[in-house]
C-alpha cells in the first residue's frame, strides 16, 4: 500500500481516494475534463453537508405524490338541471342551541350558508362560525374513517370494523347493565338525541353520560340551581328589556344564541319606537404579572 498523500482528504469514499492512487487520479481527471488533479480542492465538511443536503432534498421530492383518487361520475337525480343552484334547509348546533340555516349547493357541493328567515333562532342571519363551517366539508384533514385509539396510537378503521367491535363489546356490557360504559358527546337540545339516549338507557341502565363543550355554560347551570333549584336553561328576550346588565358575559357575540339576541337587542334600540334600551356590561379585570 502506497504512503498517504500529504493532502489526504478529511472525507473520502474509498481507500483509493484516501491514498489518491494513480488509477483514481486518472478516473477523476477523465470525469472532470480539463481540470488538473492538483486544482481540485480537498473534500471539506461543508462540501459533504451540501451534497448530503441536496441528496436528501431530491429524495424527499421524489416521495411527494398526491394520493390516488378515483373519479366517480355525478349521479344526477331525475329532474335535476346541472349548473342550477339549490337550497337546503338544515340546522347547526353550537353549545346546545340550534340555528336554522339555508345551504346553497351547486351540483351536490355546498358553497354558501345563510340564515333561515323562517327559523326563530336565526331569522335570516348567521354568525362567523356558521359562515366558516362550509370550509370544514373541504378540509383535507377532516376524518374520513372511524378511528380507534389503542396503545396511544390512532388506527383507521372501517365502519364494518366498528360494527364487529360493537357487536362483541356491547354484548358483554349488556350482561352488566352497561357498567363501565361512558358516552361523551357535545351539547345538544335535539329531541332525537334524547330519544336515542333513552333507548340506550333502557338496555344499559348503568351507563354514564358526559357532555363537553370547549366553551361551556356550566356556571349558568349552577347559578340556575342556586336560584331555582333545577338546572334550567335561560331564554332571554332582549326586545322586551329596558335595561340589560351583563356581569362578565357577552350575550351578543359569544353566546350560542347570539344571532337571535342581536336581532332582539336591535329592536329595542330603534329611536322611532320611543325610549331605547340601555346595556351595562361589567367584566372582571385580570392582572398579569
Amino acid at each position: 500500500m502506497s504512503s498517504l498523500n500529504e493532502r489526504a482528504p478529511a472525507y473520502w469514499r474509498s481507500l483509493d481516494e484516501l491514498e489518491r492512487t494513480g488509477a483514481f487520479r486518472t478516473l477523476v481527471e477523465r470525469e472532470h475534463h480539463g481540470v488538473s488533479w492538483e486544482a481540485l480542492p480537498p473534500a471539506t465538511r461543508r462540501q459533504f453537508l451540501k451534497l448530503m443536503g441536496a441528496s436528501a432534498a431530491l429524495a424527499g421530492l421524489s416521495g411527494c405524490r398526491w394520493p390516488k383518487e378515483n373519479i366517480v361520475p355525478f349521479s344526477r337525480p331525475a329532474g335535476y338541471t346541472p349548473g342550477v343552484s339549490e337550497q337546503y334547509a338544515t340546522a347547526m348546533e353550537i353549545g346546545g342551541v340550534a340555528t336554522g340555516l339555508l345551504v346553497t349547493s351547486y351540483d351536490g357541493r355546498p358553497i354558501k350558508i345563510e340564515g333561515n328567515p323562517s327559523h326563530p333562532m336565526s331569522l335570516g342571519a348567521t354568525d362567523s362560525i356558521a359562515q366558516a363551517s362550509v370550509l370544514e366539508l373541504y378540509d383535507p384533514a377532516r376524518s374520513r374513517t372511524a378511528i380507534r385509539r389503542e396503545g396511544g396510537q390512532r388506527l383507521n378503521q372501517t365502519w364494518d370494523d366498528f360494527a364487529a367491535f360493537a357487536t362483541e363489546h356491547f354484548a358483554a356490557l349488556r350482561a352488566s347493565g352497561g357498567s363501565g360504559l361512558a358516552v361523551l358527546h357535545e351539547a345538544s337540545s335535539s329531541p332525537s338525541v334524547e330519544r336515542m339516549w333513552g333507548r340506550l338507557r333502557e338496555i344499559f341502565p348503568l351507563a354514564a353520560r358526559y357532555e363537553y363543550e370547549p366553551l361551556s355554560s356550566d356556571n349558568e347551570r349552577e347559578g340556575a340551581v342556586l336560584a331555582f333549584g333545577a338546572p334550567y336553561h335561560a331564554h332571554f328576550a332582549f326586545d322586551h328589556a329596558d335595561v340589560i346588565v351583563c356581569l362578565d358575559a357577552d350575550p351578543l357575540l359569544t353566546h350560542p344564541a347570539a344571532v337571535r339576541h342581536a336581532r332582539d337587542f336591535a329592536k329595542g334600540r330603534r329611536p322611532e319606537g320611543g325610549a331605547m334600551s340601555r346595556l351595562y356590561a361589567f367584566e372582571a379585570v385580570h392582572s398579569v404579572t
